[in-house]
């Protein structure tokens, strides 16, 4: 009865997988790319329109208000340093990232002086 434990995830075939909950979950199998983007949030909302155009069935995790020191202007919410930044994070196959990059590639041209890092892996999902 392990697949009845809470939590847990039994692997029934290379696409289909049973939740600890009894229902199905199906996942296909691709080369997973893992985008991590980090912005301020001056520029958040050319990002999730360019995004929402480019490719309007994306899937993401938003991070809000992310404080930090990058290479552009520090944003730690402070009164010093008020701005923020935001984080996205995406997991896309191959040919997906490549439109997102050129989303990313788009705002760089367009905002030079705003902080905007992207950063790209290969993920597993396990």
């Amino acid at each position: 009865m392990a697949g009845k434990q809470a939590g847990f995830i039994a692997r029934a075939d290379a696409t289909n997988e049973t939740a600890g909950n009894g229902s199905r979950i199906r996942r296909r199998q691709m080369q997973n790319i893992r985008l991590e983007l980090i912005m301020s949030q001056a520029i958040e909302d050319d990002f999730l329109s360019g995004l929402e155009a480019a490719a309007p069935d994306a899937k993401y995790t938003q991070y809000a208000d992310a404080a930090g020191r990058g290479y552009s202007a520090p944003k730690l919410g402070s009164s010093v340093w008020p701005q923020l930044n935001t984080v996205f994070v995406l997991c896309c196959e191959a040919d997906e990232a490549e439109t997102v990059l050129g989303v990313v590639r788009g705002l760089r041209e367009r905002y030079a002086g705003e902080g905007l890092a992207c950063f790209k892996s290969e993920v597993a999902e396990v």
